[in-house]
Parts: C-alpha cells; sequence; structure tokens
C-alpha cells in the first residue's frame, strides 16, 4: 500500500527526531509530555481507544525506551474499573501496553 500524505510526514519527522539525538534533559522532558499526554487520554470519561492505541504505537517509535510504568498502572486501574464491560478498542490498547487480554 501506497502511504498516506499524513503517514509521510510521520515518517519524515520520526527520522528527524531519531537524528538530533536529544541530551537526557531534552528526553526526560519529552517523556514527560508523552506521558501527561498518555494519561490524559485514559482519564476521559469515554476515552478515545483508537487515538490513545494510535499514541501508544507512535511513542514505541519515537521514544523505544519510554517508562510504560505510570500509564500501565492507570489502564490497569480502568480494566479493573470496568472489568467484562471492557471493550474491543480498550483490550486492544491493553494488549500494546502488554497486557495479556
Amino acid at each position: 500500500g501506497r502511504e498516506t500524505p499524513s503517514e509521510a510526514a510521520w515518517r519524515q519527522g520520526l527520522e528527524l527526531l531519531r537524528s538530533l539525538q536529544p541530551s537526557p534533559r531534552q528526553r526526560d522532558g519529552l517523556h514527560q509530555r508523552i506521558r501527561s499526554h498518555l494519561l490524559e487520554l485514559l482519564a476521559a470519561p469515554a476515552p478515545d481507544w483508537a487515538g490513545l492505541c494510535g499514541a501508544v504505537q507512535r511513542t514505541r517509535e519515537v521514544a523505544p525506551d519510554f517508562d510504560w510504568w505510570a500509564v500501565q498502572n492507570r489502564m490497569w486501574e480502568r480494566l479493573q474499573t470496568n472489568g467484562p464491560g471492557t471493550g474491543a478498542e480498550a483490550r486492544k490498547c491493553a494488549a500494546l501496553l502488554g497486557f495479556r487480554m
């Protein structure tokens, strides 16, 4: 399949980020912003699961050394709250975060 303009722009941005080789301070700042964004998505009363799954996948590309602990904990809380009523999209995101679903 052909790459969409949006996908091409993402790839170019990803290549740029990788080529910059940020300092530890810059990397920590990026990780903090990503963590805040992911936690914000999870805190919504009705999360955009497709958006969250996409953000998790992009984070894995941009920040392979990202510490998922806080995001995984928040996801665990959501799974415990929703129990068997957890939808397919939420389960997909949970699997991307390392949960066996």
